[in-house]
This record gives structure tokens, sequence and C-alpha cells, in this order.
């Protein structure tokens, strides 16, 4: 993984839009510290963490509203994502528009992953809100991709009937389930505290024809945002370099943040300093991937709570416990239940 920099000129026609709800971008720019020119500068980049921030002050303007990212939403058109907006019209299929999404994803949200899993009779567009950008209400990200791709898929197939079956989250949206429902069908199922931010649909939808498919366009559109792809510098930064070091690891010994300092050539004391100025901490990056392992251990494996606990590097079972109802607020215990269905 490495921190991802991205050129806001992809969403520089959005500025009308903001100035339509009464937002201005001088404010919100100024508040993140862009730089100059960010908007028609091309080689002018942001970084990931600026990006969220852009979305964080967004919020903050619309008075902390919980349900901001499926609000906005609603303003969400084509022509508001420069060359994405051609790509995505043009392109013949559900399958390809996703695919397409999956491919641009660090061009158009760099706090990001994207995935298709296909399984039987589902599909699932699989969002991974990366680790390194911070704690603080990173399910921006997730709510907005899923519901501003959601709405712009009806409008390229002029099918407002295709609804997703199921939304799965990893954060508690529970308080604005309303808005999910708003926005993705009185019907949908909405799932919280998931191991997954997903949205499920029929795999049959992935065969279902744009009506406005051009060929020659698309590909032109496509060989554009090829190169805008190539040419997105990275950087990578202590937060990366700690928890690739810590996911290596992971499983054969416990790290501490001596072992990282180490390995990564530096004192304790100037990775501590690094990782702040990062706006992290080494136990918020170790707790983050032990949070992960250990929900992939409780779901995907039939070891026992001390099992796991001894795995992660916790000294009493009890300790982890505590520790994973912080993480995910339920026990171990629920968090197994709830993923083999049961009650």
């Amino acid at each position: 993984m490495t921190d991802r920099l991205f050129p806001l000129t992809t969403y520089s026609s959005a500025i009308t839009v903001l100035a339509g709800l009464g937002i201005s971008f001088d404010a919100i720019s100024e508040m993140a510290g862009l730089p100059a020119g960010v908007l028609v500068d091309s080689r002018a980049m942001v970084t990931a963490r600026q990006f969220h921030e852009l979305a964080a002050l967004g919020r903050s303007l619309f008075n902390n509203d919980p349900a901001f990212a499926l609000n906005v939403a609603e303003f969400a058109r084509l022509d508001m994502v420069d060359v994405f907006g051609p790509l995505f019209a043009t392109t013949a299929t559900v399958r390809s528009y996703l695919e397409d999404s999956v491919r641009f994803m660090p061009l158009v949200d760099p706090c990001i992953d994207t995935a298709l899993e296909v399984d039987g009779d589902e599909a699932r567009f699989v969002c991974t809100v990366l680790p390194e950008q911070g704690a603080d209400e990173r399910f921006f990200h997730a709510e907005a991709t899923f519901a501003v791709g959601i709405r712009l898929l009806q409008s390229v197939f002029r099918r407002h009937d295709l609804a997703p079956a199921r939304i799965e989250m990893q954060h508690d949206g529970s308080a604005w389930l309303d808005a999910y429902r708003k926005h993705f069908g009185a019907d949908v199922q909405v799932l919280f505290r998931r191991e997954r931010n997903l949205v499920a649909m029929p795999a049959d939808w992935l065969d279902i024809p744009n009506p406005g498919h051009s060929p020659v366009a698309h590909a032109q559109m496509e060989k554009l945002a090829l190169a805008r792809l190539a040419a997105l510098p990275r950087v990578e930064t202590f937060t990366v370099r700690v928890l690739r070091f810590l996911e290596a690891e992971s499983g054969r010994r416990v790290l501490d943040l001596g072992d990282v300092a180490e390995h990564l050539g530096v004192t304790t004391r100037t990775l501590q300093r690094r990782l702040v100025e990062e706006k992290t901490t080494f136990q918020t990056l170790r707790d983050s991937l032990r949070h992960r392992e250990a929900c992939r251990l409780l779901s995907q494996s039939d070891c026992d709570v001390a099992t796991i606990a001894a795995t992660l590097g916790f000294s009493e079972p009890a300790t982890f416990q505590r520790a994973f109802k912080t993480w995910s607020g339920m026990s171990p215990g629920e968090y197994r239940k709830r993923q083999s269905g049961q009650p």
C-alpha cells in the first residue's frame, strides 16, 4: 500500500453543485490547506488525507448531518467527474460499468479500494476504506461511493428499478437508516457492523446492456483515463511502511514499537513523531490490524477465543475480549454468531 496523491481537477465541475448548495469551495480549500490552483492544474496534487478532510469539512457545513454522504449523492451527475462521466455513459453493460469503477477509483476517491465479486447468483461491489487515512468517520467514502454509484448506474442504464438487494457496512449507521432506504429503496436490506462494506445485487444485472453504448467514444475515454491513472505519483508514508511490516509478520511474532523502528532504521522517538505527523499512532495501526485478523479468525476458523487471543499477542483472553468489544461493539462470541447467521 502507498499513500495516494490525487488531482482534484477530477471534481472541478462539482464546484457549481457546491455553490448551488450554498457551500464555498474557497472556504473549504483554505481550511484544508490545499495549494493554490489545485482545481485547474493537473500537476497539482492533494493527498488522500486532504481529500478526506474535504469530506469532513463538507459535512461540518451541513450541520454535521450523519447522512451527509448519502444526501449529497442526490446531486450527483455524470458531468461532475471530468472524463469519467463520458466513460461511464458510453460503457457497454453493467459489468463494464462496475469494472471501470474499480479500475479508475484511484482517480475518483483516493481513500478507498474497490472490487467486483461474483458468487453464483449474487454479484457484490466491495469498498475497502484504507486504514491509513485515520479512523475518524471514514465511512463517508463507502457511503458516498455506493450512493453515487447506484444513482449514476440508474441514470446511465435508464433503469430506476436497479435497486440493490442488500447493503453491508462496517460502521453503525442505524441512526440514519431512513436515509439508506430513501436512496437505495424501501425494500433494501441494510446490515451494519459487518466485516466489509458491500452492495449485493443479482448477478444477472451484469449483462444488462447500456442503450447509449458508444464503442468508439468509450475506447477514447478509456485511453485518456488510463493515461491519467498511469501518471499518478505515489508517496510512501511511515504509516504505510509500518502497516506493511506488521502485516508481513502477522501470525509469526508480536511486534512492539522498538521492533518496527529498528526495521525501518529510525529511533522509536522519530517513528512516534512521524506517525503523529501523519495523524495516527503505532497503537492505532496495530489495533487496526489485530481487529481485522480477529474478525477473519472468528468468521473463517474454529479457533477458540483463547487461541485467537494468543495468536494476536494478548496475554489473557479477557484482555482480547475487552479490546474486541471496544473495536466492534460486541464480544467475540457475539461476532462469531452473527457471522454464522445464528440469532
